[in-house]
């Protein structure tokens, strides 16, 4: 059966108007034409490791010869939206989709083969946000104490962390091997997405690296494409949070990473223009594995827009090209008055979804304790907390059941039922993949310079997350005679050995503000819960120090 795509386009009933009134203004749209048939089974099978194509990647112009919407289709689709009024603008590199606009004046109808989606916009994306903490903080897990009232049958708590440095995490991590024996990235490019441009994360970077005893960028390391001219950014939340976005994902895949190549690609906006970031990555293949720091809230939004981003994605991997994702930092977002539901494009199955961790580090470097990541809080009023513990929910990994993508095959016999079932009937989708740490009470130190002034402040969120893991990625892709590509069928195929398995504390765990006005409790994640093998919280875990030696060829 041959699907179609329909567009109903603005059939406004007129109404008497004043006779000089200016006309309602054109309304834009993006018309992504289909793929040819067998894209998805293709990027599937050459991810897969035993599959007889594993690892036989195809080259952006291959895909195109092979896979993308063809001129003739594109010849078509462009002279039948003339013929119905629009206005056509411009193809997209590799024939992916066609601009166009319309007048609401009239009902127009569009239906064609060649079509697989019409979107009249793209919703914008919310650069995930996480917040700063610094002053009073410990360095490491118990270097500081605050008396709080008693609660958990104590009333000395450790302070929350400034934030960990680059070998803090790596000895977290058993990456420590791994850099010593040379898979330091060198040969691999890690490009970040993002909008918009810092003008100091080059520098800030040099800096932050520096002050913690790694290397600096070399000459050449770090690049950047941007796509100008931008566009007004009050849409997006100001550029502000996406200029410390930018160097916290740089600086963070750097601290792991230290001689991989960095891509900083910023997009001219937070809606179409991340979308054309994403089809430029994928029809010139400047990197192998895509960082992104960027998500929807929740699953609610256009078809059309999931189809066109899904789509971009299955390119990305019939390439070779592995993308990382966030999963979000609202838990299931009924904090933010949703049903339960993961965050797209976390929950899209061709990308690996990162969710977040608390990690508690000694001063010796050992590992004190790695919980999921979801902070209550408790603030101290008049010498007493206000409500039973643990307090009021602010934040955590996102995760949980998709409503829209079926079970991959690669979650078979690794996701439970309870989680994949969890609506009845199929098995669906289920994130997180992997996890890393992003709770900002504990998190990463990061350097930035805000009003011409450079200072150190700690960051977190699941952006954080998938940088670092993005930054692992790329030492397991160094020396590789082809990339990993996208990882979730190799992921999970590997021993349980390879992560940390994060299980729920047998107590609660909490730490004190610096400031003693808040008690933090640690693993309260909406209705999510961490839980002996694969969770909607952490996935199957976080990396390990089997994991490296687990992703060598062979």
């Amino acid at each position: 059966m041959r699907s179609t795509a329909v567009l109903l386009a603005f059939g406004l009933a007129l109404t008497s108007a004043p006779a000089l009134a200016a006309p309602p203004p054109a309304k834009s749209f993006t018309i992504v034409l289909k793929l040819r048939d067998g894209a998805e089974r293709f990027a599937v099978d050459v991810s897969t490791p035993g599959n007889p194509l594993y690892g036989k990647f195809l080259s952006p112009a291959e895909f195109t010869d092979r896979y993308a919407p063809t001129a003739d289709q594109v010849t078509r689709v462009r002279t039948l939206l003339a013929k119905s009024g629009f206005t056509v603008g411009e193809t997209a590199e590799g024939n992916r989709w066609i601009t166009a606009s319309a007048s609401p004046m009239r009902l127009v109808r569009v239906v064609s083969p060649d079509i697989l989606a019409i979107a009249e916009s793209t919703p914008s994306v919310a650069s995930a946000t996480e917040d700063p903490r610094s002053g009073g903080c410990s360095g490491f897990w118990g270097q500081q104490n605050q008396d709080l009232p008693a609660a958990y049958g104590r009333t000395s708590f450790p302070t929350t962390l400034c934030g960990y440095g680059a070998d803090q995490l790596q000895t977290a991590y058993g990456l420590k091997p791994s850099l010593v024996a040379g898979r330091d990235g060198h040969g691999v490019t890690v490009a970040v997405i993002g909008a918009f441009d810092s003008p100091t994360t080059y520098a800030d970077a040099n800096t932050h690296a520096t002050t913690y005893g790694q290397p600096p960028f070399a000459a050449g390391q770090y690049t950047r494409k941007l796509f100008k001219p931008y566009s007004p950014s009050a849409p997006c939340g100001g550029r502000g949070g996406w200029h410390r976005s930018q160097t916290r994902d740089v600086e963070a895949v750097h601290a792991v990473a230290p001689a991989a190549k960095v891509l900083y690609v910023g997009a001219r906006d937070c809606a179409d223009g991340i979308d054309e970031a994403i089809n430029w990555v994928v029809q010139h293949k400047p990197a192998t594995i895509v960082s992104n720091s960027y998500v929807y809230r929740g699953e609610n939004l256009p078809a059309a827009q999931i189809q066109k981003t899904h789509s971009l994605l299955v390119q990305a991997a019939a390439e070779g090209i592995g993308f990382v994702y966030a999963s979000g930092n609202a838990g299931d977002e009924t904090v933010n008055g949703l049903p339960a539901q993961p965050d797209y494009p976390a929950s899209d199955p061709m990308v690996t979804a990162v969710g977040g961790t608390s990690l508690a580090i000694d001063q010796a470097g050992g590992r004190q304790f790695e919980t999921g990541w979801g902070t209550a809080l408790n603030r101290v009023v008049a010498g007493a907390y206000p409500l039973p513990q643990p307090g009021t929910f602010t934040a955590g990994s996102g995760g949980g059941t998709s409503t829209l993508f079926a079970q991959p095959d690669y979650q078979r016999r690794k996701v439970p039922s309870a989680l994949s079932r969890r609506y009845g009937g199929a098995a669906m989708r289920v994130t997180p993949d992997v996890a890393a740490v992003a709770d900002p009470y504990t998190g990463f130190v990061m350097g930035q310079t805000v009003g011409g002034q450079f200072g150190l402040s700690t960051t977190g969120g699941t952006e954080l997350a998938a940088s670092l893991f993005a930054g692992i990625l790329a030492l397991a892709n160094t020396g590789r005679p082809t990339p990993i590509g996208f990882a979730n069928p190799l992921l999970y195929s590997l021993k349980t050995s390879a992560f940390h398995d994060i299980q729920p504390s047998r107590v609660p765990l909490g730490a004190a503000t610096p400031d003693g006005s808040a008690l933090v409790t640690f693993d309260r994640d909406s209705s999510l819960s961490t839980t002996y093998g694969y969770d909607a919280v952490t996935g199957l875990g976080t990396p390990a120090p089997p994991l490296l030696p687990a992703l060598k060829p062979g």
